[in-house]
């Protein structure tokens, strides 16, 4: 009997165990199935995402990027508002250099959104600005015109785009954007300002087309001040000059029309003076006194580095001034300043050479100039080389470097003064047929002036051969 219930037992414990391994086996494949069924309803849903991403480069995405764009740069326009403000100071006070690096950084970040035309009208405008008072003239131009797509229907924008292709030189172009500015607005100062600018007419027929409402115009009487400039007015350009800074803001301190009057006054005072004298009631020692006073007020007016860097030439003709009323002293301390700034400015250089050769220190001013490849070309370095050449007894070089300067010389009168400097070499070299040579070609001129403009080309020419 017990081994019979053994023997069932054994059996129904086979049958337990093959019944619970097949409901394992069972369980098994139905959990597989089910995380199977789960991983591809995952993969639908992200294929589903995936053709939902491709879709998102259709003209509907764009739109929904555009407004979350939007929504970013209006988050900004505050701040960037701000920011190009801090920059008006900046060029306001003669700083363009951090103008520069507010605004182009600036332009760099919100080119990137969908912003407000209008800000980067600003910027660009600034940024033009500033340019300009670098003296660049060219990417000053570029920026104006860049802002005008920006803003096309204002007055001040139109005028804006006629200053850009002034500044590159295209007058044409300036004119036909003056005059669309002024038919919007007749008043338009700026516009009138480039209209005087850019016009081929006279300067009579120029100014008869401006209003009479605008003839008191600072900015306008500044341009009419330069139109005659232009065409040697000098006396003309002095009356517009002084109405310009009468009549300007007294919160401007208007260093350019200040400047530009001190230039004419130092031209009128020199050898024109004879022709401006029953005008001016004046003597020539007011008008250079005048001119330093006048260059003094417009250096002190603005940082040092300002000046020097974009005006340079405020500090030299100050200093010439300042010879003209023999205080060397003076003269030299501003060439001394604007050396010291300014170390390869040509103008600088020739100034530099001038004063080293006043202090008798001949072969430094030589080296200087001679280190430079704008020597060649420039007369006023060529007539210091003769000179420094002329004191160290060197001849033949300085012979060479006058007739040099000679060939760039076109007014006979001025011919005609080197000549006589040339008889002072010669005699001095004891090369008395040479310098005999001279003497009857200006003594001829001076009996038949009409001839004048052939008198040196044969004689000096011929002279400089035997020289050598």
């Amino acid at each position: 009997m017990s081994d019979l219930w053994v023997w069932v037992l054994g059996v129904l414990g086979s049958l337990t165990a093959t019944v619970i391994i097949i409901i394992c086996t069972r369980l098994y494949k139905k959990s597989n199935a089910q995380k199977a069924e789960k991983e591809l309803e995952k993969e639908n849903l992200y294929s589903d995402r995936k053709d939902a991403v491709a879709d998102a480069t259709k003209p509907g995405f764009d739109a929904l990027s555009n407004q979350v764009g939007q929504l970013s740069s209006n988050g900004f326009e505050q701040e960037w508002i701000e920011q190009v403000k801090q920059a008006e100071k900046f060029i306001k006070i003669y700083k363009p250099n951090e103008a520069l690096d507010v605004l182009l950084e600036l332009k760099d970040r919100i080119w990137r959104f969908n912003s407000e035309d209008n800000i980067k009208q600003q910027i660009l405008t600034n940024i033009a600005k500033a340019y300009l008072s670098m003296n660049k003239m060219t990417e000053a131009g570029r920026h104006f015109i860049e802002a005008f797509q920006y803003d096309k229907r204002g007055s001040k924008t139109t005028a804006d785009v006629a200053f850009g292709y002034l500044l590159l030189g295209d007058n044409k172009e300036a004119l036909k954007y003056a005059r669309v500015a002024l038919e919007k607005d007749p008043l338009q100062a700026l516009a009138t300002s480039i209209m005087v600018l850019s016009s081929d007419d006279d300067l009579e027929v120029t100014i008869t087309k401006v209003n009479l409402a605008l003839h008191a115009d600072p900015d306008v009487a500044y341009a009419v001040g330069n139109k005659a400039f232009s065409f040697d007015k000098l006396l003309d350009a002095k009356e517009w000059y002084e109405t310009s800074i009468q009549n300007g803001s007294s919160n401007h301190k208007n260093p350019l029309r200040k400047a530009q009057l001190a230039t004419v006054n130092l031209l009128m005072s020199s050898t024109r003076y004879m022709e401006y004298k029953q005008y001016l009631q004046i003597s020539p020692k007011v008008l250079v006194e005048k001119s330093i006073s006048l260059f003094s007020e417009v250096i002190g007016s603005v940082p040092i580095e300002f000046a020097m860097n974009y005006h340079v030439d405020w500090i030299l003709n100050r200093s010439y001034a300042y010879r003209v009323l023999g205080e060397d002293e003076k003269a030299d301390e501003d060439i001394e300043l604007a050396y010291m700034h300014r170390t390869n400015n040509f103008d600088v250089i020739k100034a530099k050479a001038f004063v080293l050769s006043n202090r008798e220190k001949y072969t430094e001013a030589i080296a200087l100039l001679s280190s430079k490849d704008n020597t060649a070309n420039d007369k006023d370095a060529l007539s210091t080389m003769a000179s420094c050449y002329l004191s160290l007894k060197k001849y033949n070089e300085a012979n060479k470097q006058f007739f040099q300067y000679l060939d760039k010389v076109s007014d006979p009168q001025c011919k005609m003064d080197i000549l006589r400097y040339l008889i002072i070499f010669y005699t001095l070299a004891e090369n008395y047929d040479d310098a005999q040579e001279l003497v009857n070609s200006l003594l001829e001129d001076m009996i038949f002036p009409w001839k004048s403009g052939h008198l040196t080309v044969g004689t000096y020419a011929t002279a400089s051969n035997r020289f050598e």
